[in-house]
């Protein structure tokens, strides 16, 4: 990507879609802000900046695998 490229993620609560019409990732990924798609997306708060060396929120970070019943019971 070009030297003006931003990372950015979807926002808190925001489900974000590519142009392509693919779920964008939720750790972030790199957009150009000059694209009228992306442009738009940070206009309206769908997607924020992020710094790279900002580490991923607790929303994107995998939830805890728990025994299921079943497996409690034996």
């Amino acid at each position: 990507m070009s030297d003006d490229s931003v990372n950015v993620r979807p926002a808190a609560g925001r489900r974000v879609m590519s142009p392509r019409g693919a779920d964008v990732p939720a750790k972030g990924f790199a957009i150009n802000p000059r694209d009228p798609w992306w442009a738009r997306a940070l206009r309206s708060g769908d997607i924020v900046p992020i710094s790279n060396s900002e580490p991923p929120s607790d929303a994107t970070q995998a939830a805890p695998i728990l025994p299921s019943k079943t497996e409690e019971k034996k």
